[in-house]
């Protein structure tokens, strides 16, 4: 076991090893890392207002943080590791009580540790969607099963608590998680003793009531963004939402894709026979939810696609399928070229993947300046300048930057998005592009009666692409990083 945790933990540090980073990988990082700055400097109602939902996982990263003296930076960077390796056991548990063998449970080790969901949840920092996804896991394949066996007070008040956690950390992956709940219930609802079904609609409508009254006040935000009017951001089309077709390959099992669609046959196959095998019936809805939800862009909800894909539990549902392929039958040659032929493909993508997805979003010369300026702002009145054109994804990259400038230099830091010179005039860049012009004009609706005679205002070279007009901005200590005066 020890060794498998070794093998994990070296796949996820190995990029940080080799290209000497100091910023933990992912798009999202800075969101996280800013999060548990604004809960020091704001306090947790602050986060909760800011991000128009309750948090829980930002809120735990940021206790993490505290009681471990660990920076916020460290913090965001090993917590989703953490919780990625944790799914060795998980999944080796699941496996085990599916398949009825330790070996096998062993050997979903092996797969959870080149799991590319796992990999690119990680590297592309959805973090919250990794910690959901370990409560879901734990509580729907581990904990309710044995709730339908024993309908014990202990059992229950597990579920309730996984459940609890899962929905005040993020609400898509738990609303996947209820549906996946009520279609099991509606299934086995003749299954299973009344009692244990009443036990179980108890597990589910406790936590299901206390996250409702918890996220009240915003889920009329959260309901008009993803549901009611999910086309209001014109500069995120939701057609952008939609997964390509790569992403149902690699998700699947990339690799491994033939011994999962396997298994979930002969899943589905088993449980069409033995209707109490809970377990089985649980994770083969969960899957194929997943997958049908994937689509959820196409009929209009505001769901991204491809992160629907990520919990997709492929190890123990491909460790079923690998069994059905080669142990029930002898060893060939060509089965054996087949395992080293599917391990090398899979390996490969696994390379790619790290190479691609798993970086930072902050060059060293980057964080050094907004380091600099952290350290020598003179007030907590900062206004910091962005300017330059990405096409479509203008705002995405203002936002990345956003994330970054206040994680490091404070969560009290104004964004302006725009030339200096209108920025001395107190006024919006305007622009015939219309991504520039849009993200000009909605940085400046949160700027909130900010003064720039009255802040200290800063831009560094890389996120500036105007000329720097000298009238009002210059050069200070540290080269590159301008400051901007009104004259």
């Amino acid at each position: 076991m020890v060794l498998f945790v070794v093998l994990d933990l070296v796949v996820f540090i190995f990029p940080y090893l080799i290209h000497g980073y100091v910023v933990p990988v992912g798009w999202d990082k800075p969101w996280y890392i800013r999060n548990m700055r604004l809960i020091e400097e704001q306090g947790i109602l602050s986060l909760f207002r800011e991000i128009g939902q309750v948090n829980l996982f930002s809120t735990l990263e940021y206790a993490v943080s505290y009681v471990s003296g660990a920076s916020f930076m460290l913090t965001a960077g090993v917590v989703p590791i953490i919780c990625a390796i944790s799914f060795l056991f998980v999944y080796s548990r699941i496996t085990q009580k599916l398949t009825k063998s330790l070996h096998l449970g062993i050997f979903s080790m092996i797969l959870t540790i080149i799991d590319y969901n796992l990999l690119r949840m990680v590297g592309t920092s959805v973090d919250r969607s990794l910690f959901t996804f370990l409560m879901i896991a734990i509580s729907l394949f581990i904990v309710l099963p044995q709730l339908l066996e024993k309908s014990s007070k202990i059992h229950l008040a597990m579920f309730s608590i996984l459940q609890i956690l899962a929905g005040l950390s993020q609400m898509e992956t738990y609303g996947i998680n209820l549906l996946v709940l009520a279609i099991f219930v509606a299934i086995s609802w003749k299954t299973y003793p009344l009692k244990r079904i009443r036990i179980v609609l108890l597990g589910i409508l406790i936590p299901l009531v206390f996250i409702l009254a918890i996220q009240l006040p915003y889920l009329p935000e959260f309901l008009e963004t993803h549901i009611i009017n999910p086309s209001s951001s014109p500069w995120r089309p939701i057609e952008g939402e939609i997964a390509h077709p790569v992403s149902y390959l690699l998700s699947m099992g990339s690799g491994l894709i033939a011994f999962f669609v396997s298994g979930l046959h002969k899943t589905l196959q088993t449980v069409r026979k033995d209707k109490e095998r809970s377990l089985l019936l649980l994770i083969f809805l969960w899957n194929v939810v997943v997958i049908a939800f994937s689509f959820a862009p196409i009929v209009g909800l505001r769901i991204p696609g491809w992160r629907l894909l990520l919990l997709a539990t492929v190890p123990p549902i491909a460790t079923i399928g690998f069994s059905e392929f080669f142990l029930k039958k002898s060893l060939s040659v060509k089965r054996m070229l087949g395992i080293l032929g599917v391990a090398a493909i899979t390996c490969t993508i696994l390379a790619v993947n790290q190479n691609v997805n798993y970086r930072p979003w902050l060059a060293r010369e980057e964080l050094a300046k907004l380091d600099w300026i952290a350290s020598n702002k003179q007030s907590d009145s900062v206004i910091f300048i962005l300017y330059y054109d990405f096409g479509e994804d203008t705002m995405l990259w203002a936002e990345l930057h956003r994330n970054w400038i206040q994680s490091i230099v404070g969560t009290g830091t104004r964004i302006y998005f725009g030339e200096v010179g209108f920025l001395m005039h107190s006024e919006p860049t305007p622009s015939s592009n219309f991504h520039v012009n849009y993200t000009s004009y909605e940085f400046w609706g949160k700027m909130k009666d900010v003064s720039p005679a009255y802040s200290e205002n800063y831009l560094i070279v890389e996120w500036y692409e105007a000329s720097i007009d000298s009238r009002y901005s210059r050069e200070v200590a540290r080269a590159g990083v301008y400051l901007s005066e009104t004259r």
